[in-house]
């Protein structure tokens, strides 16, 4: 792997790259982690704040109800997208590139460059995907059938408004209704830290009674600042006072596996929830090239062939929520 394809320069270009197309990763999943192991043992609680007993003279101490803890044993998925980098890359100019500008051993390089820049877009919108699915249905899942990868969180707060509870219907105040979705999340003991709306539900709270008086945009938080700037498709509306909660809208696609675009956040549907998710990152194996990485990415060059060279890049996350109860997810009115 000589010249400019070697492990230590791809680390390089990867530290600089700034992308952020993972708004509802950083929101609800911002901590992460290696694992030795491919096989992750998932745990999170459902539920409960236990209460210290009271004691005789004579005892030191009783045991605590322990809330129910749910185990389940998975497989780490892979993710990768590949390039195959041949002569034309070479010869393919940039945009607006005059001929003293070009040369064929930088274009190489920046083409390099550009081929991480894109994989680490689609391994980043896959998470966003993944996290996607969990806080909206609470099963991440590949839409490939020969993958068959499946995992079934057992969201406890998912519902969807009847007819009578929309926000649409006559005499219904979407803030009563946020109400209920954090108080019913919060009463087992977890802060519901940020809410997100689909644009069609933001549209209906904004335009609500009420809303423009329950609604702070005095003070931003670091996260806040930063988001409105870099994150596409987001939208702050403010913090919700009464709950000291984070409100966003959240409007973007991606393309999935088959071509079609999927919404990465339903239109019609509201999701919040703690922060304190972790995604956690199995080793990735390269017998070529160190064997085992315990890392979150790894990316490989396969120059096996001297007149192309085969740029792929992988990772195995594998999603650890919190107390599955403290999320919620609601269908507010018709899509």
């Amino acid at each position: 792997m000589p010249g400019f394809y070697t492990p230590k320069t791809i680390r390089k270009v990867r530290q600089n790259l700034d992308n952020k197309r993972d708004f509802l990763t950083e929101l609800f999943f911002s901590k992460s982690n290696t694992v030795t192991t491919e096989d992750v043992i998932l745990e999170y609680t459902k539920a409960g704040e236990a209460v210290a007993p009271f004691l005789t003279p004579l005892e030191a101490g009783r045991p605590v109800y322990n809330k129910s803890k749910k185990s389940n044993i998975i497989k780490a998925p892979s993710i990768g997208p590949e390039y195959t980098l041949t002569p034309k890359d070479a010869f393919d100019r940039a945009p607006g590139q005059s001929d003293d500008d070009y040369n064929p051993v930088k274009r190489i390089g920046e083409r390099m460059a550009e081929i991480l820049l894109d994989q680490e877009n689609y391994i980043k919108n896959r998470i966003e995907l993944m996290v996607s699915q969990f806080l909206t249905t609470g099963v991440v899942k590949s839409e490939d059938g020969k993958v068959g990868y499946e995992v079934d969180y057992e969201l406890g707060n998912k519902s969807t408004l009847d007819s009578s509870h929309k926000w649409t219907a006559s005499g219904i105040e979407p803030l009563e209704s946020l109400d209920e979705m954090i108080s019913s999340a919060e009463v087992n003991g977890l802060k519901t830290e940020n809410v997100v709306l689909g644009s069609k539900a933001a549209n209906l709270l904004t335009k609500s009674k009420g809303y423009k008086d329950a609604i702070s945009r005095d003070l931003q938080s670091e996260f806040v600042k930063k988001a409105v700037r870099l994150y596409p498709g987001i939208v702050w509306l403010g913090t919700y006072i009464k709950f000291g909660v984070e409100l966003f809208s959240y409007n973007r696609k991606v393309i999935g596996e088959d071509g079609k675009p999927i919404q990465l956040l339903p239109a019609n549907i509201v999701i919040g929830g703690p922060s304190q998710g972790e995604i956690l990152y199995a080793p990735i194996i390269y017998m070529a090239d160190g064997m085992v990485h315990v890392k979150k990415r790894y990316s490989n060059v396969d120059t096996t062939n001297p007149k192309i060279a085969k740029i792929t890049t992988e990772s195995r996350p594998v999603l650890q929520p919190c107390d599955v109860d403290t999320y919620f997810s609601v269908t507010v009115c018709e899509a």
